[in-house]
This record gives C-alpha cells, structure tokens and sequence, in this order.
C-alpha cells in the first residue's frame, strides 16, 4: 500500500521538556485511503523510542519507566500486556478491522480538503 511520503509518521512531543516522567500513552488504529471503500487498515509499524502494541492497536509513550509500568499494570486486566518495539523491530501484524461502522457513516459528511500540488524542491 502507498502512504503519503512513503510513509506515516506518529510522535509523541513534549516541546518544553517539563514533566519528563509523567506517562504519557497514546493508543491508535489507522485506516489508510481516498475514500471509505478503499480504506485499508495498517496492520504493520514501526518505531523508534517507546513504542509498541496493546490491545490489537498500536502505542506510543513516554514518560518515567517506574510510571510507565504503573499505567500498563493499571490497564493489563482489561487490555492485556504490552508488546514492546525497539527501533528496527517487525512486530506481529494486528489483526485487519474494518472502519467502524459509526465513523464509515460520518466520514462522507466531514469538509474535503482542495487539491494539494507538490512542491518541488
């Protein structure tokens, strides 16, 4: 499947630097397409930092490790038990989920974005 730029990139970002160890834990599925009947959902990634899978979605996060492991201990009875990635790790696909159905029902109705043309350098 082609993405924008080769490519989709997600981060975490604490610009400021203050509260280094707060957690920080941000779950997501993505769908990729043009349109909701070529909608194809990511089932591979990767990553560098904290990262990795929960849930049948995908993780990334930050903070202290002492409070990491407090938050993924606090979720384990209703979501399992993290699989963490190193940069360059292949994890194990997610399993494919369609769009649910009360997002493919509103997607039609969201503002389309104009034509976007390339820069070139």
């Amino acid at each position: 499947m082609s993405t924008i730029g080769g490519g989709l990139n997600s981060f975490l970002e604490n610009f400021e630097g203050k509260d280094r160890d707060t957690p920080k834990l941000a779950l997501y599925r993505l769908w990729v397409g043009k349109n909701i009947s070529s909608m194809k959902f990511l089932t591979h990634s990767g990553g560098d930092g904290i990262w990795g899978q929960l849930h049948d979605s995908y993780f990334l996060a930050e903070g202290g490790q002492e409070e990491l492991n407090a938050v993924f201990a606090k979720l384990e009875r209703n979501y399992g038990k993290p699989v963490f990635g190193r940069k360059g790790d292949k994890l194990e696909p997610i399993p494919d989920m369609p769009v649910p159905p009360k997002v493919a029902e509103a997607l039609p109705h969201l503002p389309h974005a104009g034509t976007v043309k390339a820069i070139k350098p």
